[in-house]
C-alpha cells in the first residue's frame, strides 16, 4: 500500500543550490503498509485461467471465480474478468463482492429454501411429491421446470437434485404461504440478509424483500424459494455453503491476514465466526447429501468424477430488463470438495453467455476444472481422501512381501495393526481379519529365495543378491518363479519371474 511523500519548503541560493527553511512547516513522509493476503498464488492462476478460456468460449458479459478454504475463510483465489469493447476481458470491476454483481442467485438458492422447510416441518428427503408435467399456474403467472414434460412424482431428495421449480413452489406454498415472515425470519437466522463485514470496500447488501415490503406480491414467497425476487452477491452465496461444508458454522471471509510496517506487524487478522450453527445437525446431514447428490445424479452429474466427491448446486436465472425476462441468463455453480471432508469451497458465475444456458453447461465444467487442478496439486487432499477411502470401505492394503522396513512403515502410516517377526528383513504378510501378521522370507544362505508376492524391485534385490540373472515378464507382484524356493542356488544361472497386478 502507498505510504505520503513529506512536504517541506526550500530557498534557491545564489549559483543554483537549494537550502531548507526549518520554518515547522514540514510534513514528514509516511512509510507504506505491506498486507499479507490470504490468496494462494497458485490457485489463483488456476482460477483466472479456467474462468477466461470459459468467458470467451460462452463470448459471456462477466464472470467471476471465488476459492475458499473452508476451515478458515481464507480466500485462496478470487478471479473477476469483465468483457471490453476489443472482446477480450480483463479485471474491471469486482462481480464477487459488489453491486454490479448483486443479483437474482437463482437455484442455488434452493439450498436455503430447503434448510428452513426441514428446520420448520416434518417432511423428509424421502417423501414424495407430484411436480406433474412441470408447469404450474400460480396467480397470473407460470412456473416451469427445465425438463420438457416434467418429473412426474418423484422424492423431495430429487426435487433438490434435479433442481425442480414446480416441487419448490408448492413446497413454499404448502408450509410458509400462511407465515412469510417465519421463512424471512429463516434467513436471517442464516446470515443472509446482512453484510458480511468482508475487509473490501464496496460490499453489496443483500436485498431480502419483506412482507410489508410495497413490492412484495402473492408470487414473491415462491418466487423467492427458487431465487428470484432476491438479489445477493456472489461470496455471499459462497459463506453460506461453506458453512454448510463446515458442518453449519459461517465464517467471515478473510483476504488479510497480516498489515505490516517493515517487519514490524500492525494488525493481525484472526478469523471472525459469524454464526455457530446455520441449522440443527440432522439438517445438516440431509442437505449435505442432497448437495453431493446434485452431482451424483442432478443437474450436474456431468461433473462428478471418480478421484473425489463435489458437492454442490447450480443456479440458472433469466436476466429482467424494463421489468420482463429476458433471453439472457446467469449461471452459476457453488459447492465444496472434497464433499467427505471439505477442504475448499467455490463458486463460480458466468453472466450471459451467448452460446448455453444452463449452469451444468457452463458454470459447473469451470468449478469443475479448478478443483481438478487444486485437487492435483494439494498433496494434503490426497491423503485425506485416502485415509477416507480407507475408513468407507474397511479393508485391508494390498500387501503380499518386501522388504520388513518398508511395510512396517506403511502399515504404521495407514493406522493398521500389525505383529509378528521383529528382525528378519524380508517378511510375507498374513491377513487375520483387520491386522496383518508378518512371516519370514529370510531365505538360508545358498538356498534360492521365495519371491512370490514381491514388487519388482525388491525381488531384483534379493535374486541379484543370490548370483542370479534375473528374466522377467509383466507387471505388479511376482506370481510365478521358474527356480523353486529353498533349491540351491547355481550363481549365473537365469531365474524366469513373471509378474501381474
Amino acid at each position: 500500500m502507498s505510504g505520503r511523500d513529506g512536504e517541506a519548503l526550500f530557498l534557491r541560493m545564489a549559483g543554483g543550490s537549494w537550502k531548507p527553511l526549518h520554518d515547522g512547516s514540514e510534513i514528514p513522509p509516511e512509510t507504506g503498509y505491506d498486507i499479507q493476503t490470504t490468496i494462494d498464488i497458485n490457485i489463483q492462476d488456476v482460477a483466472e485461467a479456467s474462468l477466461e478460456r470459459a468467458l470467451q468460449e460462452n463470448q459471456a458479459h462477466h464472470g467471476c471465480v471465488v476459492v475458499m478454504e473452508v476451515a478458515t475463510g481464507h480466500i485462496k483465489a478470487m478471479a473477476n474478468l469483465g468483457r471490453l469493447p476489443s472482446g477480450e476481458y480483463a479485471e474491471t470491476y469486482n462481480y464477487a463482492v459488489g453491486q454490479q454483481g448483486r443479483t437474482d442467485p437463482g437455484s442455488t438458492f434452493k439450498l436455503a429454501s430447503m434448510i428452513a422447510l426441514l428446520e420448520e416441518t416434518q417432511i423428509q428427503p424421502t417423501d414424495s411429491i407430484n411436480t406433474g408435467n412441470g408447469v404450474l399456474q400460480y396467480y397470473d403467472r407460470v412456473m416451469k421446470d427445465s425438463k420438457i414434460g416434467g418429473y412426474g412424482k418423484i422424492t423431495i431428495q430429487e426435487a433438490f437434485e434435479h433442481s425442480s421449480n414446480v416441487a419448490f413452489v408448492q413446497l413454499m406454498r404448502d408450509h410458509f404461504n400462511s407465515k412469510p415472515q417465519r421463512f424471512i425470519d429463516y434467513l436471517e437466522s442464516f446470515g443472509l440478509t446482512k453484510p458480511l463485514g468482508f475487509q473490501m470496500a464496496g460490499e453489496a447488501i443483500p436485498v431480502i424483500k419483506r412482507p410489508s415490503d410495497p413490492t412484495w406480491s402473492g408470487i414473491t414467497l415462491p418466487w423467492m424459494a427458487v431465487g428470484y425476487e432476491s438479489k445477493i452477491a456472489p461470496l455471499h452465496i459462497l459463506a453460506f455453503y461453506n458453512a454448510i461444508a463446515n458442518n453449519g458454522q459461517m465464517i467471515q471471509p478473510l483476504i488479510v491476514k497480516e498489515i505490516r510496517v517493515a517487519d514490524e506487524v500492525v494488525e493481525t487478522f484472526q478469523p471472525v465466526v459469524i454464526n455457530e450453527q446455520v441449522c440443527s445437525d440432522e439438517t445438516l446431514r440431509k442437505v449435505r447429501k442432497m448437495l453431493e447428490g446434485v452431482v451424483e445424479r442432478g443437474t450436474a452429474k456431468n461433473i462428478r468424477n471418480n478421484d473425489y466427491k463435489i458437492a454442490g448446486k447450480t443456479g440458472t436465472t433469466q436476466k429482467l430488463k424494463n421489468g420482463r425476462y429476458t433471453k439472457s441468463y446467469y449461471t452459476s455453480f457453488a459447492g465444496y470438495f472434497p464433499a467427505e471432508q471439505p477442504k475448499y469451497s467455490c463458486i463460480v458465475v458466468i453472466d450471459d453467455p451467448k452460446f448455453k444456458s444452463m449452469a451444468a453447461e457452463v458454470a459447473a465444467p469451470v468449478f469443475k476444472e479448478i478443483a481438478d487442478k487444486i485437487y492435483a496439486q494439494d498433496i494434503e487432499m490426497h491423503k485425506l481422501m485416502a485415509d477416507k477411502k480407507w475408513e468407507q470401505e474397511d479393508k485391508l492394503p494390498v500387501i503380499k512381501a518386501g522388504y520388513s522396513e518398508d511395510l512396517k512403515y506403511l502399515c504404521n502410516e495407514l493406522g493398521v495393526s500389525n505383529h509378528g517377526t521383529e528382525t528378519d528383513e524380508w517378511i510375507a504378510a498374513q491377513l487375520q481379519r483387520t491386522s496383518i501378521r508378518w512371516s519370514n522370507r529370510q531365505a538360508k544362505p545358498g538356498l534360492v529365495p521365495d519371491v512370490t508376492g514381491m514388487l519388482l524391485r525388491d525381488a531384483l534385490y534379493v535374486l541379484e543378491n543370490r548370483g542370479l540373472r534375473v528374466v522377467y515378464s509383466g507387471k505388479g507382484r511376482v506370481v510365478t518363479q521358474s527356480q523353486p524356493p529353498g533349491s540351491r542356488v547355481l550363481k549365473g544361472s537365469t531365474m524366469t519371474i513373471r509378474l501381474d497386478e
